[in-house]
């Protein structure tokens, strides 16, 4: 597209900017080099002449002399080792320094009690978040209840925080202010092997695996790997491709089957629906789906997860008439609140991007 020459201008700026780094340490370490060498060959020289004065005196013999020298080239190698490795003390304090400060930093802190599943809503009270070296709060002081068995879409442009919440939510990024609350427990308090085996998260960047399309399913609950039937259930529900084995290597690395994006999301969602979970969250999962098949495959889903409590996160309106309720995001911020018919008549947010997308779904 005629751009070829501009990135290889960057290529090359940016080749010479650490050839010239690293030529500037090279040289550095040359002259220290240097001049270690020069002391090194200086007092060589001095203690031949010494001892060959010794010699010419008679105070030693040709023995000792040669006996002398074969000691000083031994003891110029060494010197030339410890003079070395002294120039190289600091590269190895700042490697000590990481190490530690990695060792010093606080681990990731784990709940006491067992979490024994959730018996009527999830509550956000007052929650804000911002990333870190950022001034910009990705998610500006909210309230919020999911009651459990809903289905819920959080709707939003890119960038309004969606996907924040959802990790806030999950207890993956933990709150700058509020508290999540399963029930009246605040989430930070359950152990994470409890409380993660409750859960089903499927992300836009989930993982494909090179392994059996079987595997593929039960890696999210790997002690029903024998259980066919439930695994094409879920491929069903997904919309995989019913002609595939269970035994065929997914991924053409290990020379199995090759998938396209829009398969391996599939897939993904196949293995959250495997998976027994009470609460399961989507982060826009079929991004790379066309809207229709996207709204098939999510008809299917929320069918499927019938009974569990659900969150579908997108910035696509086609599966909102089948939710429970609808979240509209923006900024960071809920704006509305509501079923597709009651925000349709609000004439708000949601009705701007119903408008704008409805062409997708005729």
């Amino acid at each position: 597209m005629g751009f070829d020459g501009y990135i290889t201008d960057k290529w090359r700026d940016t080749r010479d900017e650490v050839n010239e780094e690293l030529w500037a340490v090279q040289k550095k370490d040359a002259v220290s080099l240097l001049w270690c060498d020069g002391i090194r060959i200086a007092g060589y020289c001095i203690s031949i002449g010494v001892v060959l004065w010794l010699v010419i005196r008679g105070d030693v013999t040709l023995g000792v002399f040669g006996g002398a020298i074969t000691a000083f080239l031994s003891l110029q190698g060494s010197m030339r080792n410890f003079l070395s490795d002294l120039g190289r003390i600091t590269e190895h304090l700042a490697h000590a320094a990481d190490y530690y400060s990695f060792l010093d930093m606080p681990d990731e802190p784990d709940g006491e009690n067992e979490y024994d599943g959730l018996y009527e809503s999830i509550r956000l009270e007052n929650i804000s978040f911002k990333y870190p070296n950022s001034e910009n709060y990705a998610l500006k002081p909210l309230n919020l209840t999911i009651r459990k068995g809903e289905i819920v879409a959080i709707l939003g442009e890119n960038g309004s925080g969606k996907t924040t919440l959802s990790k806030v939510l999950l207890g993956l990024y933990p709150s700058e202010n509020g508290t999540v609350l399963y029930d009246d427990t605040p989430v930070e308090i359950f152990t994470k092997d409890s409380f993660y085996s409750s859960v089903s998260a499927i992300a836009q960047d989930f993982i494909s695996y090179n392994l059996t399309l079987g595997e593929n399913v039960t890696i999210s609950d790997i002690s029903r790997l024998n259980d066919e039937a439930g695994i094409k259930s879920a491929l069903a529900d997904a919309g995989v491709d019913g002609n595939i084995s269970l035994d065929d290597t997914m991924g053409r690395e290990f020379g199995g089957k090759e998938l396209s994006g829009g398969q391996w999301q599939k897939l993904a969602i196949a293995r959250g629906l495997f998976k027994n979970s009470e609460l399961i969250v989507l982060d826009e999962p079929t991004s790379a789906l066309d809207p229709l098949i996207e709204t098939e495959i999510l008809s299917k889903f929320i069918e499927a997860a019938k009974g569990k409590t659900a969150l579908i996160i997108s910035h696509r309106v086609g599966l909102c008439k089948l939710v429970d309720r609808i979240i509209v995001m923006r900024n960071g911020e809920v704006v509305e609140d509501g079923t597709h018919n009651t925000l349709l008549a609000a004439d708000g947010e949601y009705a701007k991007l119903y408008e704008a997308q409805a062409k997708w779904y005729k």
